[in-house]
């Protein structure tokens, strides 16, 4: 499908249902949207938000650690 319609498909329910029972769902399937289209700072912004938001969800380890790595693999191409 449309990657940047799903994207902002994706960013309505969050604006509209921000603590709806599929918000993780939401934030990883934007997450990995935005990171399709390279757009990563974005993407780093949702994989914060996941892992503040979604704490308690056992993938926001996995969240964490894709952004540390993603982070520490950015600064060392500056």
């Amino acid at each position: 499908g449309n990657t940047e319609e799903s994207i902002s498909v994706l960013r309505d329910l969050l604006t509209r249902f921000p603590d709806g029972p599929l918000g993780p769902e939401v934030r990883l399937a934007l997450l990995k949207g935005l990171m399709d289209q390279n757009r990563r700072t974005e993407a780093y912004a949702v994989a914060r938000e996941f892992i503040e938001v979604c704490a308690d969800d056992p993938r926001a380890a996995d969240v964490q650690s894709f952004l540390f790595a993603s982070e520490w693999f950015e600064a060392r191409q500056r």
